[in-house]
């Protein structure tokens, strides 16, 4: 049940006895000047009566409310009747209501009803303010009302939303903690910031009604480290999203042995949006990684895409095609093996862009870029040859000992007359001596 309302004097609190009530009596009002004494002496009369009648407390003070003294005075103002008006009867108190003049004697006013008829407000009637008051609890005693109390104008008659928490209320300075609300704001969570990038460490917390807020730096030691901070590809979330090096081109790494810039794909492929740090693994030894990974041999720094073609045999700049020493001019050659720089017109050709490295399969040979050694065994035998009489085509025309080249002198065996001899027609279709 709620208690009756409360009266004081000059504070909010009070019960209207004591210092009150004997104030009231002893200092009277100004009547008539002619009462003089006698008003004085009725009013001590008085205030013995109302003591022996209502008791004293110890402390000296009436032990009576503000009706038992208005009509104790009009009691005593009976006997020294004589007010003409309200004014002589105002004790300038408010909470044991307005006192009049009726009839020449002063009576006690009503007492202001204060009861507010909430059950939640505590009412009392304050002589400082002159009013009635009625005021929501403050269980916790952190000095704010409980925002649960409504008022008749259906208000809130305070604003703590915690009135069982005395570190709960509006206004309190919020403090970085696990959840606990400090200013009745549940968006507020205090306001560490340890970086200096503007963002409260994601350890503080604010928990109301089963949602939990917090800051929102996932990282307040690192000040490139907060919401709205670009994504580094650094295997850290930059950007507090819970992802990490995300919306970074991710690339494909190969591993370089031979040290040409050129690599070959990683087994298992080694993908990142940044290049690894730890050495790539290689047989003789660390090697380096690439982005290119098109290397069609990578134990020969001298073959990668990078290479123009060479007369080497190889595969130098490694096309899609695998083609070895496409776009060179290829030559034919052919083996000599007397050594009379003559190949043999026998011989295939041997076609390549520079003379081959390789010797023929004869003894001492080489290549060379004519085929016309009718005799690849004889180095005497071939077209730079002199053709002497000895019954080989010494110069490779098709004739044997045309000494003549190709003019007819004479048939072998022929004879004919010459000064006063004969002559006879020798082998190498020349004449002989004259006999």
């Amino acid at each position: 049940m709620k208690s009756p309302p409360t009266y004081g004097q000059g504070e909010t609190h009070g019960d209207a006895r004591g210092t009150f009530g004997y104030n009231r009596l002893a200092r009277s009002r100004p009547m008539q000047s002619h009462l003089g004494s006698s008003y004085a002496r009725a009013a001590c009369a008085l205030a013995v009566l109302a003591c022996l009648i209502l008791g004293c407390s110890g402390s000296g003070e009436l032990d009576a409310g503000p009706a038992a003294v208005d009509a104790a005075l009009s009691d005593a103002s009976s006997e020294d009747a004589g007010c003409t008006g309200d004014e002589a009867c105002d004790d300038g108190l408010f909470c044991n209501g307005a006192e009049s003049c009726v009839d020449g004697a002063c009576v006690a006013g009503a007492a202001p009803a204060c009861d507010d008829g909430i059950e939640c407000t505590t009412d009392r009637c304050s002589e400082a303010a002159r009013a009635c008051e009625n005021l929501g609890p403050d269980a916790d005693g952190d000095g704010v009302t409980d925002i649960a109390c409504i008022g008749a104008d259906g208000l809130p008659l305070g604003q703590d939303c915690d009135d069982a928490d005395p570190d709960r209320y509006p206004d309190n300075p919020e403090v970085c903690d696990d959840g606990h609300d400090e200013d009745c704001d549940a968006s507020t969570v205090g306001s560490v910031d340890e970086d200096s990038d503007l963002h409260v460490a994601s350890r503080c917390c604010n928990r109301v009604d089963g949602v939990t807020t917090c800051g929102t730096d996932c990282d307040d030691a690192r000040g490139n480290v907060h919401p709205g901070a670009p994504e580094l590809c650094d295997d850290r979330d930059n950007n507090c999203d819970t992802m990490v090096d995300e919306g970074l081109a991710v690339l494909t790494f190969g591993i370089d042995c031979d040290g040409d810039g050129f690599g070959v794909a990683a087994d298992p492929p080694a993908m990142d949006c940044v290049m690894p740090t730890t050495p790539a693994a290689c047989a003789d030894g660390a090697g380096a990684w690439v982005e290119d990974t098109s290397d069609c041999d990578d134990s020969s720094a001298a073959r990668n895409p990078g290479l123009i073609e060479v007369c080497d045999g190889l595969d130098n700049n490694c096309d899609a095609e695998g083609l070895v020493d496409e776009g060179l001019i290829f030559t034919d050659y052919y083996p000599d093996c007397d050594g009379d720089t003559y190949g043999d017109e026998l011989a295939s050709a041997f076609s390549a862009c520079e003379t081959p490295g390789t010797p023929p399969a004869c003894a001492g040979g080489s290549w060379v870029r004519r085929r016309t050694d009718c005799d690849d065994t004889r180095a005497a035998v071939n077209p730079g040859s002199v053709e002497i009489c000895n019954a080989i085509d010494d110069e490779c025309d098709g004739l044997v000992d045309d000494i003549t080249d190709g003019v007819v002198v004479c048939e072998q065996g022929e004879t004919r007359s010459c000064g006063g001899g004969t002559e006879t027609c020798l082998m190498c279709v020349r004449w002989g001596s004259c006999f």
